[in-house]
């Protein structure tokens, strides 16, 4: 009763007060799941979120109002067609469950607050945010999983290509991809790549393990997830003829580099992808992974997260994934066991590209050797930039501190066509040193480029003093635990295990926790445990 009373005097008092000054805060940074303007959500009651600014000192919320419309324009009218929460009596501004109409998939949501403070003034509404749902059911899903025919020239551990064509046929409105490929994917739309995620999806227990032992008893027993990712590719879909284009990797689903691996693995790399097209009319139009799409063999021989690639540039095919092109001698794709995992929608933040890093120095250790220090250890990988002549192997090795190289190991195979500029796609290592072996020419100092790859999370905290030795601590603390963030999961070392131990994770969760925003990432992380627990 006395809870009814308080909300029954908020509500009097907050219409009472709505020709007062407004307050003197601001609503900003509208989060929906954590995210500003997250895309794909399978959340079906998603959490909505807010900051307050003020330039007084002690401003509190004593209520909220949200409203949620179906588009921008009935939000800026204020017509809450999917919610109005009303006025609420809530000092509350994290984690609001979205309680109005029922989301269905590819729904659109735009949402705004207005607070109340504790002189029950109110503010201004905020500026409008928005949310995207994902394929919320199986049925929205026509894409079946597709897989490759290996040619008699190519070895399992290479990278196939798929590619499918198809034509807009009137006015486009928007274009999604939702897209998943085991274990990882890079895709791209006429040429051009859909986003700057590598290593992705996120790194889950796909499905059930091939070869469980008797060591492991319980691995049948465990909950398995898959992560597929939505995009949207409504400016690189181009009127008439279109290609979309999928380079699938190794990753964790067919890891077998090594012996004492041999019972983690799951199968060979497989594809889920469905591209839908919005056009002005209302009609939708669905290009789904199905037997009517075609393979061939690409330039990634072998592709290992431990032992790395071998890349024959030689057997590059310009243009495969734009038109024209010619893949009559290309293969049918053809479909494959579905993993076991229940589909999600990946809203955990994807591993990037985070900066690169010139070589310091270049010297020569020994003949034919050629190596390049970046001035401290990194997660990632090199841009090599190199000529010589076609058929040239080139290898990278990779190296801690002067150490072991764990088997870290690149190998580029040069095609002769002037200045030749890679890097990898599907591996990563962890090294200070790069040597360059059998390099047709001395290579510049420029010639290599590091390139820092971990989980793209934000930096909330920082600190700085005068001792520069607690300094340089924070800063190699840093870097350590960034470069043991990838796919989700943080890991035991990046480089020889990269595993995924708890011990591990959780011994340095509180200092990530100060540095970092972590809250996707260990949720997600939290997701693995609970798939991990037995069944």
């Amino acid at each position: 009763m006395y809870i009814l009373r308080v909300a029954v005097c908020f509500l009097l008092a907050a219409t009472l007060q709505c020709g007062r000054q407004p307050a003197d805060v601001q609503v900003e940074k509208l989060r929906c799941e954590y995210h500003s303007q997250p895309l794909g959500l399978d959340v079906s009651q998603p959490r909505l979120s807010w900051n307050l600014v003020s330039h007084k000192r002690g401003v509190v919320q004593t209520g909220y109002r949200i409203l949620v419309a179906s588009t921008a324009e009935r939000l800026s009218k204020n017509l809450g067609d999917l919610w109005d929460s009303g006025p609420v009596a809530d000092h509350r501004t994290l984690h609001i469950v979205y309680a109005g109409r029922p989301l269905e998939s590819r729904q659109s949501a735009f949402w705004k607050v207005m607070v109340w403070d504790q002189e029950n003034r109110p503010s201004a509404w905020s500026a409008p945010a928005s949310w995207e749902m994902g394929l919320l059911n199986d049925s929205d899903w026509q894409a079946q999983w597709i897989g490759a025919s290996y040619s008699a020239s190519a070895a399992e551990s290479a990278a196939p290509l798929f590619r499918k064509s198809f034509s807009l046929t009137d006015s486009l409105v928007q274009a999604r991809l939702y897209i998943s490929g085991l274990g990882y994917y890079e895709a791209s739309l006429n040429g051009k790549k859909i986003s700057d995620h590598v290593l992705t999806p996120n790194q889950s227990n796909y499905d059930q393990r091939k070869q469980p032992t008797a060591a492991e008893p319980n691995v049948p027993a465990m909950s398995t997830t898959v992560y597929y990712e939505t995009f949207d590719v409504t400016d690189l879909v181009a009127p008439g003829a279109n290609v979309l284009g999928v380079i699938l990797g190794n990753g964790w689903y067919f890891q077998r580099d090594r012996l004492e691996d041999t019972n983690i693995w799951h199968d060979t790399p497989r594809l889920l992808a469905q591209l839908e097209i919005l056009y002005s009319d209302g009609r939708r139009q669905t290009i789904a992974s199905d037997e009517t799409w075609k393979t061939s063999d690409s330039p990634i021989l072998h592709n290992g997260l431990h032992t790395g690639e071998i890349y024959d540039s030689r057997r590059e095919q310009p243009g495969w994934d734009q038109q024209p092109f010619n893949d009559s001698r290309w293969r049918q794709a053809h479909t494959v066991r579905p993993p076991t995992g229940v589909v999600k929608a990946q809203i955990y933040p994807a591993d990037r590209v985070i900066k690169t890093l010139p070589a310091k120095t270049r010297t020569s250790p020994e003949p034919g050797v050629q190596q390049f220090d970046l001035g401290q250890m990194i997660s990632g990988w090199v841009r090599l930039k190199i000529k010589g002549p076609a058929g040239a192997a080139v290898k990278l090795r990779f190296i801690e501190e002067l150490g072991p190289s764990y088997g870290q190991t690149d190998t580029y195979i040069l095609n002769g066509k002037g200045l030749e500029i890679w890097e990898p796609r599907f591996t990563w290592h962890a090294f200070r040193y790069v040597q360059v072996l059998d390099a047709p020419q001395p290579l510049a100092l420029d010639a290599v480029e590091g390139r820092v790859v971990n989980t793209d999370v934000d930096t909330v905290g920082s600190f700085t003093c005068s001792n520069a030795l607690f300094n340089r601590i924070l800063e190699n603390y840093r870097w350590t635990q960034l470069g043991n963030m990838h796919g989700g999961v943080p890991s035991d070392c990046p480089h020889r295990e990269r595993r995924g131990y708890t011990g591990d994770g959780q011994i340095s969760a509180r200092a990530a926790i100060y540095q970092f925003d972590m809250t996707l990432f260990y949720s997600k992380w939290l997701r693995d445990i609970f798939d991990a627990q037995n069944r």
